[in-house]
């Protein structure tokens, strides 16, 4: 752990810089790219219409928006530290990220009294497979503010649920479908000064009139053609907006930039990966320049402590997963780092994975703590991480609060790796090593012939480089905890995870990839086994004051959503099947459960409307958990009437109310011969591809596009965690592509029900023959 450096990866931008940078912009501009900084935006479309509810009869209104939203403030750290009540607004509820609310009408004797409130239908432009729904809506005196998979971002009424306003980018699919890692997705956004402030995943901050929903101003922050992309929400503090970039499997130099919050202009921005002359570079190679393209992006938003002026996130992998090309520990992949908060100067950092290799970085956001910890009031910086461990730093210093001890690890010289790896004393909330049960369900997924030996291996063992014998650890590169956010309850010192418990195994080559910018930069090229999502999730509930679990829940499948807690003494969790989750948080016992109709694959927003508790989630399905996708914005409360969704209902916006179809259409119940269509038809297809095959290949490629390059990379050569289809005995064929896509397994969801039997055919013609065939 290292401390006030003096020398920083930070670069303050002078008067100079910015006006050889304005001059690049227009250049760009000039080209047709439209990441320049301006006023208003000739890509983007705003719609300013509301959604008329139910006793309108349905109909479309033009809008009156401003006179149903109150500007937000210019909000002061007092504001912004505040834990959350009658409003939610910053991502996290809180500066602390502690997504925990203070409002207790909804608690554990009455949550079973839940119902929905309305149903709104957004994201009409986000239900592709690529997509995720994973945003956090934000409330201010009485609207909600939400976005979707495509950075389109709503502002709707909270008692009615009508959408006041709708931004839609119109995001091109290129560069952006070959760099974005593990789906589209988009996290939430800022509120400040009258402004909403949403990042997209083009690699620009975008400031929203919160009126209208109008750009205000547009900053490029990063660049999707070299790989980067934005999925996290942004900060707003100080007058400033704090932005971070992923990238990591692309080969970027991660960075988080400090925008002015009025202008968009760059303060500015601490590199992740320094430089030369920077403190840490002495942790990369200095006959290379591995640096440049060393990953350390950064998937959520950072917490800031005002009165010790301190920000602190966390980083993503190291590029590669390949370490021949980059001895050292790689700082500051995979860790914690604070600086301060003004000026962007390095403060302290912790690595919780040195000279990572297996991509158990750190996505999950940090979270301020503070209570009793080790028999002292201690106030800290808390992060789950994909290693399954729960790393409590002290906030001020960096030093572990619980221990963590430095122990010897396996070793691999032709990988570089690390000779000791940080193991925390806090008991791990994910399985770190793979269970009997956990490897029979691996090696049911392994499809080559002969099938290879899996060997389970303990954390931190590196791969194999024997085809035959290939080692299987856990957690896999879904974590641990992934992106999920994790929350913390100050009254009762009470800290909760959502997590997940995977395998994975690849072959070694000892041999970095070439870099092509803004092509996957991974390196492994086979070997590839992993129970990628079906796999047994946790929600894990610490007692910070003795270190250990208070209780822990298993699920059959991944908790891919976060926690989110109240002074009601609920802990409310959203699950991959489209169910919302109350839990008491004391005791771990479930209290309600309503389905939503589609993957619930966010956290939940507590607030108050007209002295009203309720609860709003958006359910809009995952891309990598492959969950259903939906357009289900809800809204719940104790007065809620409305049932729980069978499913997902048709295309279109439109808010329901209780006992009305959209629209004024009854729902049609699909005939038993209807339901089995998909299944016959995908036999049929298969029987069809064996004969000779009636795909078309052309049309299979932008299939593919939408919905296999999430995993697979874009010429499906491995990706994103999916394997390269050269590989995989069954893409070699469109009759065994045909099986695969349709039933899935392997890690792999089953697309049946997802893809027409035309579009199953046309992407197995298109494995097969293009990318296998081509080779």
């Amino acid at each position: 752990m290292k401390k006030d450096g003096k020398e920083f990866s930070v670069t303050v931008w002078s008067a100079v810089a910015l006006g050889a940078i304005g001059i690049g912009v227009i250049v760009a501009f000039l080209a047709g790219y439209f990441l320049g900084h301006f006023t208003g935006h000739d890509k983007t479309t705003t719609v300013s219409a509301v959604t008329a509810p139910a006793e309108s009869g349905g109909e479309a209104t033009e809008a009156s928006s401003e006179g149903g939203i109150e500007p937000a403030p210019a909000f002061t750290a007092a504001e912004l530290e505040a834990e959350p009540g009658d409003d939610w607004i910053t991502n996290g509820g809180s500066m602390s990220n502690h997504r925990y609310s203070t409002l207790d009408e909804i608690n554990t004797e009455n949550v079973k009294e839940l119902k929905g409130d309305f149903l709104t239908k957004i994201g009409a432009n986000a239900t592709a497979a690529k997509f995720s729904a994973e945003g956090q809506a934000l409330e201010y005196k009485g609207t909600l503010y939400i976005t979707d998979g495509a950075d389109d971002v709503y502002a709707i009424d909270a008692s009615s649920g009508k959408i006041l306003w709708e931004y839609e980018p119109n995001l091109p699919p290129e560069p952006l479908g070959s760099v974005v890692c593990c789906g589209w997705d988009n996290r939430g956004v800022a509120l400040g000064d009258g402004m909403v402030f949403v990042s997209q995943l083009n690699g620009e901050q975008v400031a929203l009139d919160q009126m209208t929903g109008k750009v205000k101003w547009a900053t490029p922050v990063v660049k999707p053609g070299e790989g980067y992309t934005i999925t996290s929400a942004p900060l707003y503090y100080n007058g400033l907006l704090y932005v971070g970039g992923s990238g990591g499997e692309y080969g970027i130099r991660g960075r988080l930039t400090a925008l002015d919050a009025n202008t968009g202009k760059t303060k500015w921005r601490f590199y992740t990966v320094p430089g030369p002359g920077e403190y840490g570079h002495e942790t990369w190679p200095q006959g290379n320049d591995a640096w440049k393209r060393g990953g350390a992006g950064i998937w959520n938003t950072p917490t800031v402590d005002p009165k010790l002026n301190m920000l602190y996130f966390s980083t993503s992998n190291a590029a590669p997963w390949v370490g021949a090309g980059r001895p050292g520990d790689n700082l500051f992949t995979a860790s914690i780092v604070a600086l301060n908060a003004e000026t962007g100067e390095y403060k302290w950092h912790y690595q919780q994975v040195h000279h990572d290799i297996w991509d158990l970085d750190s996505p999950s956001p940090t979270v301020l703590v503070e209570g009793e910890m080790e028999g002292k009031e201690r106030e800290g910086v808390a992060q789950p991480s994909k290693t399954g461990f729960l790393y409590i730093l002290d906030r001020k210093t960096g030093e572990p609060i619980f221990p963590i001890e430095e122990k010897p690890v396996p070793q691999d010289h032709s990988e570089a790796t690390a000779a000791k790896q940080p193991y925390p004393t806090l008991p791990p909330f994910s399985p770190q090593t793979p269970t009997p049960q956990m490897m029979k369900e691996t090696e049911a997924s392994v499809s080559e012939k002969p099938a290879p030996k899996l060997k389970a291996a303990p954390l931190f063992t590196p791969w194999s480089h024997n085809p035959k014998v290939i080692n299987v650890s856990s957690p896999n590169a879904t974590g641990g905890d992934n992106w999920p956010p994790s929350s913390f309850d100050p009254e009762t010192n009470m800290y909760f995870v959502c997590s997940q418990s995977g395998t994975m195994g690849l072959i070694a080559t000892g041999k970095p990839p070439k870099y092509v910018p803004g092509e996957n930069y991974i390196g492994f090229e086979s070997g590839f086994v992993s129970s990628g999502f079906n796999t047994p999730g946790f929600l894990t509930a610490y007692d910070l004051g003795t270190g250990e679990i208070a209780w822990q829940k298993k699920f059959p499948d991944a908790c891919y959503s976060g926690a989110v807690t109240t002074a009601g003494g609920l802990v409310f969790v959203g699950r991959n099947n489209g169910d919302v989750e109350a839990y008491n948080s004391e005791n771990g016992e479930l209290l309600w459960s309503f389905q939503t109709g589609a993957g619930a694959n966010t956290t939940v927003t507590p607030f108050e409307d007209e002295g009203e508790e309720k609860i709003a989630i958006y359910a809009g399905g995952n891309s990598l958990a492959a969950t259903p996708h939906g357009e289900n914005f809800w809204v719940f409360s104790l007065k809620g009437t409305m049932e729980p969704e069978a499913g997902t209902e048709a295309e279109g916006e439109g808010t329901k109310h209780t006992g009305e179809e959209k629209e004024g259409e009854a729902k049609e119940e699909a005939s038993p011969e209807e339901e089995a269509a998909p299944e016959e038809e995908a036999k049929e297809g298969g029987e069809e591809a064996a004969a000779g095959g009636a795909g078309n290949a052309e049309a299979g490629k932008s299939v593919f596009a939408e919905n296999c390059s999430i995993c697979h990379g874009s010429d499906g050569h491995g990706g994103n965690g999916g394997p390269d289809l050269l590989t995989m005995p069954k893409a070699k064929t469109e009759a065994g592509a045909i099986e695969q896509v349709t039933d899935g397994g392997g890690g792999m969801p089953p697309f049946k029900g997802t893809l027409s039997e035309e579009e199953i055919k046309d992407v197995a013609a298109y494995v097969a023959n293009d990318i296998v065939g081509g080779g």
